[in-house]
């Protein structure tokens, strides 16, 4: 078995598998991590492979040492969770690889609640040629098989509906929030607050905590990788299916999160507020309130019956506009859809393939007062949608029946070596469509050295040789700098060169450190890199600063 992604050397289970079987016999059938496969090109090579899907979408990528990410594939059953997640970049990868997937004759199943038509039938014509005799409709759920011969639809018998949720949606601002959660929480109950940005998240934080004091737990990607773990252990442990009220369910509780807790988090709710956002991600939000059969108890009567508030519009009449996160991330056509589409009551399962389905159709009747907002945004999605799998395309190999020659799977289009010649390599080659971001390790520095962030004895290192702990504790504390650090070539090419002066040199003899960068906080855990001010906390996360906050809280350097 393989663990196939960038932290596989920190997940304790995972690496025990490496020693299972030595000094004993085996069973038939035992899982061993073997040391041969343990490397980074060879590890797909394994029977058995768990990982991203960034590992499989890969093989659709002008790469070096290709051959074996393809080798290890060709003869494997492939599966892949969560389709409906993928963007039009990463899915131009995806119609790609399961061109080739079909090619080496490799079985596929794809997996989505939530998964648009023409998404779909995108798939399902990248794998054969086949094509289907008749339309499934609004079937759910539905299993479609498509082989080098038909296209067949499968409608096993629908489950019954297992939530009725009211829909609202409410002002932007968090005095409204607050007031909101202050009314539903009065007689104690649990309630997820989902926004989009880290930013909205913090801000939502900030309010909540004043209000519901030690109640309230923030959880998104700006925190450091072991704190990440530790969070979603005490989520599931709190709001998972075996906590009770009284007996490890909290009596009250506010959960702000960002899109890390959309889903494969499995965590059950009261209530749920929600940013703005495609239909089929709200309603795969939806999937965390009155996720789990509870008793009466368990669920105070003003969150007995499900509710869901919709966030995000910084203005409803005369026509929609969306706070510029959201703006920023979701196609914007796809997002007036779901306004115009949004119902009053979601009933789970009956309306998900309905609602899905409406809002990917190619246009939808909107108010008149939207017109001139509905033709903008149907222009800016359609060349957001070009320019992506435009972009997609100059580091995307070649489909099978155009790849005569072992050459074509490494060959790179005019436009990516004139990238290359111009140093602008940074990024580009990858299966998603994500700007160009930092990981860094957070330590303080002291007067005699530094100190890992969170460490229980505090103690303070020097460049010298590391201690195993501490170098994996250090290795499992990574966190990404904010995008719009790095966008620029200037700030990029300023903050990583700060950052590598400052990272220590024994990091570099450690196989766990190697090529990690360190950003070294002052005493406030503030930090000045380019042109930026940034600080770390426990509570919070990582935040960019302004001036003035970064002042109020000791400066920066």
């Amino acid at each position: 078995m393989y663990l196939a992604h960038s932290k596989n050397s920190l997940v304790e289970p995972y690496q025990s598998l490496r020693f299972q079987g030595i000094g004993e016999d085996l069973e038939h059938g035992s899982v061993v991590a073997k040391e041969w496969m343990s490397g980074r090109r060879k590890g797909l090579l394994s029977n058995i492979v768990v990982g991203t899907v960034d590992q499989v979408l890969m093989l659709a990528l002008t790469q070096r040492y290709s051959m074996l990410r393809h080798a290890a594939l060709a003869g494997k059953v492939v599966i892949f969770d969560e389709v409906h997640a993928y963007d039009a970049y990463t899915s131009a990868y995806l119609l790609t690889t399961l061109e080739w997937l079909h090619y080496y004759g490799a079985s596929t199943i794809v997996m989505s609640a939530t998964l648009p038509p023409d998404r779909r039938n995108a798939m399902i014509s990248a794998y054969t040629d086949a094509r289907p005799n008749d339309d499934p409709g609004d079937a759910y759920p539905l299993v479609t098989v498509a082989t080098d011969e038909h296209v067949r639809f499968y409608t096993p018998e629908p489950s019954p509906t297992t939530l009725t949720a009211t829909i609202e949606v409410i002002a932007d601002d968090t005095d409204t929030l607050r007031a909101s959660l202050e009314d539903n929480l009065a007689d104690g109950g649990c309630a997820l607050v989902l926004c989009n940005t880290i930013s909205r998240a913090q801000d939502a934080y900030r309010v909540l905590s004043d209000a519901f004091p030690g109640e309230v737990t923030l959880h998104h990607a700006g925190f450091m990788s072991w704190e990440r773990v530790e969070r979603e252990d005490e989520l599931r442990a709190e709001l998972g299916p075996d906590a009770r009220r009284g007996a490890g369910r909290p009596l009250r509780k506010v959960v702000v999160a960002t899109q890390v807790a959309e889903q494969s988090l499995d965590i059950d709710v009261d209530v749920l507020y929600s940013d703005i956002a495609p239909m089929d991600l709200v309603i795969q939000r939806a999937g965390r309130l009155h996720r789990h059969t509870r008793p009466a108890a368990d669920r105070p009567s003003k969150v007995s019956s499900p509710r869901i508030y919709i966030r995000g519009f910084v203005q409803r009449e005369p026509s929609p506009i969306f706070d510029s996160g959201t703006a920023a991330i979701y196609d914007p056509k796809i997002l007036l859809h779901t306004a115009a589409l949004l119902p009053d009551t979601f009933r789970r399962p009956g309306d998900i393939a309905p609602l899905v389905h409406a809002t990917y159709r190619r246009e939808v009747e909107v108010p008149p007062a939207w017109l001139s907002v509905y033709e903008e945004a149907k222009e800016a999605s359609r060349l957001r949608e070009e320019s992506a799998i435009k972009r997609s395309s100059d580091y995307r190999i070649a489909a099978p029946e155009d790849a005569k020659h072992l050459r074509e799977l490494f060959k790179l289009t005019d436009h990516a070596l004139r990238s290359l010649d111009k140093g602008e390599e940074r990024g580009a080659a990858q299966v998603r469509d994500a700007e160009p971001t930092v990981e860094v390790i957070p330590i303080e520095l002291t007067e005699f050295g530094y100190s890992p962030l969170g460490q229980p004895n505090g103690e303070v290192l020097w460049d010298s040789e590391l201690e195993p702990r501490v170098a994996r504790h250090l290795a499992a504390s990574t966190v990404r700098l904010p995008a719009r650090m790095t966008r620029a070539l200037a700030d990029f090419e300023a903050v990583v060169g700060q950052l590598e002066e400052s990272t220590p040199k024994t990091w570099d003899d450690n196989y766990l450190l190697r090529g990690q960068l360190a950003l070294p906080l002052n005493a406030d855990w503030v930090a000045r890199v380019g042109r930026f001010q940034v600080r770390y906390s426990s509570e919070l996360g990582l935040e960019t600063l302004s001036d003035n906050t970064a002042r109020a809280v000791g400066g920066g350097g």
